[in-house]
């Protein structure tokens, strides 16, 4: 059974500390966890951000929201947004998103492995409204792979070798691990 979970708290860290285990737990299982905070802490807990120079109550705010916002992806409560999990081999199968195992599973469970048509699966996303586009590959394809129309758009090869499809306007990524998403968010904050 999937969970639920509602966190409140008065200021934009409390969740971390006090929850933080249970918002693992519960996302970690393929439930959701949405997280509420009431105020920023922009006075109270935001000490050291107060030693710089020149310091406004917007930018401290700027700055805790941001340290929520990656406490938050980091323990699977939130993904910004409207998330689309498409899985690619010889055709391209929509996979109902989900966190941590669950969402390997879904992958795993989604179609049978026949061939890599990333070019295909390019194409069909493509013609899919979004701003963000991140493929996970070992580069290997059958067919010539158009490039993205995203804004932003991510090959993450997770082969130990290079086969060349992930150039263009891509953002060429080599290897995975969480530091990839970390990576993302830093680039798309610029």
């Amino acid at each position: 059974m999937s969970r639920k979970l509602l966190v409140i708290g008065a200021h934009s860290a409390d969740f971390v500390w006090r929850a933080g285990g249970a918002i693992a737990v519960a996302t970690s299982t393929g439930g959701a966890a949405r997280v509420i905070a009431l105020s920023y802490g922009e006075r109270g807990e935001s000490g050291e951000l107060w030693k710089e120079e020149g310091q406004t109550v917007e930018r401290v705010k700027e700055i805790r929201h941001g340290e929520a916002e990656r406490a938050a992806a980091a323990l699977g409560a939130i993904v910004p947004g409207d998330l689309r999990l498409f899985t690619f081999s010889d055709r391209v199968v929509e996979v109902p998103p989900r966190r941590g195992m669950a969402g390997v599973d879904a992958i795993v469970r989604s179609q049978a492995h026949n061939g890599t048509y990333l070019g295909a699966a390019v194409g069909h996303v493509n013609k899919v409204a979004h701003d963000r586009l991140i493929v996970v590959t070992d580069e290997q394809s059958h067919d010539s792979v158009p490039d993205p129309v995203a804004k932003h758009a991510y090959m993450i090869n997770v082969a130990s070798y290079r086969n060349g499809v992930g150039y263009g306007r891509w953002t060429h990524i080599d290897g995975f691990s969480e530091g990839v998403l970390r990576f993302i968010h830093e680039v798309e904050r610029v």
